[in-house]
C-alpha cells in the first residue's frame, strides 16, 4: 500500500490549504483595514461591548471588529508588518516554493514587528 506522504498527497494538501490561507488572510486584512476604535466588539473587556443598539462599521461585522480590536490594541501599527509577512509566506507557498530557514525568518519577522510597534509608540502613531 502506498504511503500518504508522497508528492501527490502534498500537492493536494497545498491546493486545499493555500486558498484557505489566502481567504483567512483577506478576511483579517479587511477587518484591520476597516478597524475603528469606536466599533463594538464581542469582548466584555473592550471599551465598547457589542450590543444591538450600536451598529458595527467594520466591513467584516462583529467578528472582524473583534479581530481588528485585538490586533490593533496589542500590536498597533505593527499589525501591518505581520500582515505583510503572512502575505509573503503565502506567496511563496502559492508558487510552490519551500520556505527555507523558517525559524530564522520568523525570528527576524518578530524582531521587525516589535521594532515597528515600538517606533510607532515612540512617535505617537496609531494613538486614538
Amino acid at each position: 500500500m502506498a504511503s500518504k506522504s508522497g508528492p501527490r498527497h502534498q500537492r493536494v494538501m497545498r491546493l486545499c490549504l493555500v486558498p484557505l490561507g489566502w481567504a483567512v488572510w483577506l478576511f483579517i486584512m479587511l477587518a484591520v483595514m476597516s478597524f475603528h476604535p469606536s466599533d463594538p466588539t464581542m469582548l466584555a473587556s473592550s471599551p465598547v461591548y457589542h450590543t444591538q443598539s450600536v451598529p458595527v462599521q467594520n466591513w467584516c461585522g462583529p467578528v472582524g471588529s473583534t479581530i481588528g480590536y485585538l490586533l490593533m490594541n496589542n500590536l498597533g501599527p505593527g499589525t501591518w508588518v505581520a500582515m505583510a509577512m503572512i502575505a509573503a509566506i503565502l506567496m511563496v507557498w502559492s508558487v510552490g516554493g519551500n520556505l527555507t530557514q523558517a525559524a530564522f525568518r520568523l525570528i527576524g519577522g518578530a524582531v521587525l514587528l516589535v521594532v515597528a510597534s515600538g517606533l510607532a509608540n515612540l512617535l505617537g502613531w496609531g494613538r486614538n
